[in-house]
């Protein structure tokens, strides 16, 4: 993993570690299909069943804060 977020010398030139699915796969991901490998990835490494909810007002605060300072639509 450490080769795909900073080349094989450990270290990418800029001081970021990220990866691009795109740049790594040279495929578009969409969210509808990322979502589900996403949540099945999180149950099988944690031993646990995501259900999907409600969120709470707290939570849904905490989202809008992010929007805010990110300059994101709500």
């Amino acid at each position: 993993m450490a080769e795909l977020l900073c080349g094989k010398e450990g270290a990418s030139a800029d001081g970021e570690r990220h990866a691009n699915l795109f740049e790594i796969t040279g495929v578009a991901v969409s969210a509808c299909e990322f979502i589900p490998a996403f949540k099945k990835g999180f149950e099988k490494t944690f031993s646990v069943a995501l259900e999907s909810g409600q969120l709470l007002d707290l939570e849904w605060s905490k989202a809008n804060a992010i929007k805010d300072r990110e300059g994101l639509p709500v």
